[in-house]
Formats: structure tokens, C-alpha cells, sequence
């Protein structure tokens, strides 16, 4: 079970920001936390360390409060894992700094990492910032999709087949008017989807877990998800949120962008239908994480309306396809 917001936010006691210090090490004087909005299944902080000549340094905090401890140790031991191979060849990747999965330092798995300048950046309205918005959100997903996986840990996790991954989508999806032709879909196209060679993927990429500075993107952030699979499923998890929190012509030009980099894209009906389902059934959890990233104002309603627009995109291919 994901943590409650209060438990997301709450203050470190100060008994713990000194076991953190020390921790840390460098020879810190002191050390700050603030809680970080965005997220929803761990707790993160920004740290303020300073050092013995007075220098400020800044770090990230991301504590696992699973309720489920073996699942938050290993998660915390796969996420340090990747990061330090990533982190090395990528500047948008933050870096390990300290790794505590069994929990040591606070009682709780967790891992401090490097700062990464900026804030996210909820997409513009602006025809002149759109276009530099989407580019810039769609090259370091490209860059990603393009690092061999042999490179990856041992420990990374693989996606399961399309076929395992649409029966666990369909367990928890709703009966309703809106799902059925969807689900109905999913399955008409199941026995045609082909899978190419795997790529690392994000497996969580939203404009919610990257960061932007002076109007560029800076980093990506919350690998808790990746592992590798299909590079057509992150890019269409990305045109799914695109679709609720921006528009549908943004999903296509996200895609065009995307081409220009990685080259043809194939086929993604089969991925944005099953993101489609998981919206859905997701949609106040996504809900939530835009408005603590200040895109408030949107409904339940209207967001569930997007999402139906996305899909009813997507079926009419299957059906011109079929």
C-alpha cells in the first residue's frame, strides 16, 4: 500500500537529520529536510547540508515506506543498482550518494542522492513555448530507449509479455461503458503484437518526474519503475498523461519528436490502449500528483473525458487496422 500524503510529507525529527549528517559524512556541520511534493508511493526530501567553511551543499532523500519491507528493501537495492550505471553516462540521471536498504540510518529503506537543479514543469499553453516543451520532454525518453541493456545491472527487472501484463491490467479494471471496448480491443490485437529487442525503460515517465531549468530539462527522476521491456510502452505511458494534462495534438507531436531522435516507432495501439486502462483506473491517484505540481483545476470528469478522447483515438486505428 502506497503511503499516505501525511506520511509522504511529515518532518524528519531532528534526532534523524543528525543520524542522516553523519551518514552522509564530508565532515557536515548541519543538515535540513524539506519535504518534496510529487509522488506517490515514496517519501522524498530536499537536504540543505552544510559544510565546515559554511559551503551549502543540496541532496535528495527518498525513503521507501512500503508497508510491505522486503519489497521497499529491494527496491531501494535495485534503484541504487541502476543508478550508479546510468548516472555515470547521463547528467539528467541523479547520482547515489548514500545506500541504506536495510534501513540503518532511519529505521526505513532509503537512498540519498545528488541535486539535480530545477522543479517540474507542467506543460505550457503558449503556441511558441509548446513545441520547445515537447522536444525537450521527448529527448532524454529517446536517449534512454538507446542504452544497451547489457550494459544494466544484473538485477534490473524485465517486463513481463504483453500477454501478462494485459491479464494484471484487466484484473483491476472497471466494468464500465468506457473500459469494455478497450479491453475488447486489447484483446483483438494481443495475438498480432510483436516485441523488438528490449530497451531500459523509465516505465514511469511524466512531465511529474522530470526537471526543468531556465526552460530546459534538466533531469529525470523516480526510477523505482524502470527496468527493460519495450520501448513502445514508456512512450506511450507519456502520451497518456500528455493526453489528460496537455492535449491529444501533444501526444502526436510527442511521438514526431520522438521519431526524429530514435527513428520509426511501430505500431501503438496494443500500449496506448492498455495506459488508457490503467488512466482509468488510475485517474485520482493522477489527479493528485498534478495538483500538488500546481496543475489544479482539472476534474475527475474532464480527466476521465481526456482519457476516453485517447482511447477512442487509438480504437479507431484498431479498427481501420483490423
Amino acid at each position: 500500500m502506497a503511503p499516505t500524503t501525511a506520511e509522504r510529507r511529515r518532518e524528519l525529527r531532528a534526532s534523524e537529520l543528525e543520524r542522516l549528517r553523519v551518514g552522509i559524512g564530508n565532515r557536515l556541520v548541519s543538515i535540513q529536510a524539506t519535504p518534496l511534493l510529487g509522488g506517490i508511493d515514496t517519501a522524498t526530501y530536499r537536504l540543505a547540508a552544510v559544510g565546515p567553511e559554511g559551503k551549502l551543499t543540496e541532496f535528495v532523500l527518498r525513503c521507501y515506506r512500503d508497508n510491505n519491507r522486503e519489497r521497499a528493501v529491494a527496491r531501494a537495492r535495485r534503484d541504487e543498482a541502476l543508478l550508479h550505471v546510468i548516472s555515470s553516462r547521463f547528467a539528467f540521471v541523479p547520482r547515489p550518494v548514500v545506500g541504506d536498504p536495510e534501513g540503518e540510518l532511519l529505521g526505513e529503506p532509503l537512498i540519498v542522492l545528488t541535486w539535480i537543479p530545477g522543479s517540474p514543469s507542467r506543460p505550457p499553453r503558449s503556441v511558441s513555448a509548446r513545441s520547445h516543451w515537447i522536444e525537450e520532454f521527448a529527448r532524454p525518453l529517446a536517449t534512454i530507449h538507446a542504452v544497451d541493456v547489457s550494459d544494466l545491472p544484473v538485477s534490473i527487472r524485465r517486463d513481463e509479455a504483453p500477454s501478462a501484463v494485459l491479464a494484471s491490467v484487466e484484473r483491476k479494471a472497471k466494468g464500465d461503458p468506457i473500459s469494455r471496448p478497450i479491453l475488447a480491443a486489447l484483446h483483438r490485437l494481443l495475438p498480432g503484437m510483436t516485441v523488438g529487442a528490449p530497451s531500459l525503460l523509465h516505465h514511469d515517465y511524466w512531465w511529474g518526474n522530470t526537471v526543468w531549468e531556465k526552460g530546459r530539462l534538466t533531469g529525470v527522476v523516480d526510477w523505482s519503475s524502470a527496468r527493460t521491456g519495450d520501448p513502445r510502452k514508456d512512450l506511450a505511458l507519456a502520451r497518456a498523461d500528455l493526453a489528460v494534462s496537455f492535449d491529444l495534438a501533444a501526444t502526436d507531436e510527442l511521438v514526431a519528436r520522438y521519431q526524429q531522435m530514435r527513428g520509426p516507432v511501430g505500431d501503438l495501439r496494443f500500449w496506448d490502449l492498455l495506459w488508457a486502462l490503467v488512466a482509468l483506473e488510475s485517474i485520482d491517484d493522477w489527479l493528485t500528483g498534478y495538483s500538488e505540481l500546481g496543475l489544479s483545476g482539472l476534474s475527475h470528469e474532464q480527466a476521465q473525458t481526456r482519457i476516453a478522447a485517447f482511447a477512442e483515438q487509438a480504437l479507431q486505428k484498431a479498427d481501420a487496422l483490423d
